[in-house]
């Protein structure tokens, strides 16, 4: 399917993922601390990695919920677009 379809519900949503090559990580721990593991993606990976980003939005996936585990328990993957 091509195009945007309407979310499902308050939770859940169908989107396409864009084709190609993505460098995804795991972060652990509380989600207010993501942003250390997307700056060691962006600023120390990337570079080092002799890839370089393409033109598609980056995206997490929460693998846990709050519900299920504590904060230090809950695991993210991140996903950014390379080329």
């Amino acid at each position: 399917y091509e195009g945007e379809l309407p979310p499902m519900n308050d939770e859940v949503r169908h989107v396409t993922i864009p084709a190609g090559n993505w460098a995804i990580s795991v972060h652990q721990g509380a989600h207010e601390t993501c942003w250390q593991s997307w700056n060691r993606m962006y600023r120390d990976w990337l570079p080092a990695s002799g890839h370089q980003l393409r033109e598609a939005a980056p995206f997490e996936i929460y693998l846990n919920s709050i519900k299920q585990v504590r904060p230090e328990d809950l695991r993210t993957e991140i996903w950014i677009p390379i080329r």
